[in-house]
């Protein structure tokens, strides 16, 4: 009786010893190290087979239309990167205990979030700076993109159109296919639309993660001028100004420029 009791300590004594030294390694090694990093926003376009003239740019779209853009402004309302599902920060000892909601994650403002709009001449394409943020490291698969009316807080307003409660406005004339005559137009749209999708390097398609740290995050959101126009004929579309704002947004995507991307 005595050996078995004996035998019993000597187990609970050992368990209670790898414990000790187990817990600590699952608590300590396995957490990772968190630092904040920046990332940054930008808008861009490619031209495609878009061409510019002296006050803006041509293109012949896929219906055959010759379209000259004169005046173009939209608004580039926010941005967001969207972390991914798969890349939660918690240790391994965390993994073995019962499931527990973590404090504050899925809840609130996402701290990538960048919301501060403004106006962007599209008439004289360029690369912009969108904005910057810092956050906590995480990881980041996709992004979302959201174009909408501007406001009273909205940045770079032109003095030649009244963009307020406007999302996008384009102005400039179209050359039928088989005529030499050209029509003036003009089209806006007060609608909003966005586009999430996944992240990408600037030489391939395939998708992407891209982790925030030391290295600075760089995002490109990039639009194609030359399928601005797509499907549109000016005769019989409806809503020209709608019809472009979705175009815009179908050629949208998001590319890597800068940091830890895998």
């Amino acid at each position: 009786m005595a050996r078995h009791k004996f035998a019993f300590i000597a187990m609970i004594t050992l368990l209670m010893s790898v414990g000790l030294i187990v817990v600590p390694i699952l608590a300590t090694e396995t957490t990772p190290t968190t630092r904040d990093g920046e990332i940054i926003y930008r808008t861009g376009w490619t031209w495609g087979d878009a061409v510019p003239t002296d006050n803006g740019w041509t293109v012949t779209n896929d219906l055959g239309v010759v379209v000259t853009v004169e005046k173009a402004y939209l608004v580039n309302f926010a941005v967001q990167l969207l972390e991914c599902e798969d890349h939660s920060h918690t240790t391994l000892l965390e993994s073995l205990l019962p499931d527990t909601a973590r404090a504050g994650h899925g809840d609130g403002i996402n701290p990538a979030l960048v919301d501060s709009s403004f106006v962007e001449d599209f008439a004289h394409p360029d690369t912009i700076e969108f904005g910057k943020v810092t956050v906590e490291s995480l990881a980041y698969c996709e992004a979302h993109y959201l174009i909408a009316r501007a406001g009273s807080e909205t940045r770079f307003q032109p003095e030649d159109v009244d963009m307020y409660g406007v999302s996008l406005y384009v102005e400039g004339t179209y050359q039928n296919v088989d005529s030499d005559e050209t029509f003036p137009f003009t089209a806006q749209t007060h609608l909003a639309n966005g586009k999430q999708l996944t992240l990408h390097l600037p030489d391939s398609t395939m998708p992407v993660h891209v982790e925030v740290g030391e290295e600075r995050v760089e995002i490109l959101v990039q639009r194609q001028l030359d399928r601005l126009f797509d499907g549109i004929d000016f005769t019989s579309t409806g809503d020209i100004g709608r019809a472009i704002l979705w175009n815009i947004i179908a050629s949208t995507e998001f590319i890597v420029t800068g940091g830890n991307a895998h």
